[in-house]
């Protein structure tokens, strides 16, 4: 998105990648500590390899503009490929998402 959160401009892959790593906390439960994490080329948060880890996806818009609605300014919509991809992440949580206009899954949770 850009700084205004009208017009798409996502990453060609993942908007956040985490990898075999724990304990990590992408978002906050208050509207200053929310990302915007939209239009990205796949998933919009990716957690790979983290069994045991703890990492949690909390209080985001996730294939958004920061009002929530689904579509840019000119009407295309604002979707990632996946909104949250979960991979062999055992004890990892998503909390209080508006999750929102992903072109395949929501939330996908594989392993």
């Amino acid at each position: 998105m850009d700084v205004t959160g009208r017009w798409a401009r996502g990453n060609g892959q993942d908007g956040v990648y985490i990898s075999a790593a724990t304990n990590n906390t992408v978002g906050f439960a208050t509207a200053s500590g929310r990302n915007l994490i939209s239009s990205n080329g796949r998933h919009g948060v990716h957690i790979a390899n983290a069994s045991g880890a703890g990492n949690r996806v909390h209080g985001n818009y996730i294939g958004t503009d920061t009002t929530g609605m689904e579509r840019e300014n000119s009407g295309q919509p604002l979707g990632n490929q996946d909104g949250v991809h979960l991979l062999n992440s055992a004890h990892s949580a998503i909390v209080s998402n508006l999750i929102s206009a992903n072109l395949s899954d929501g939330i996908e949770i594989e392993g």
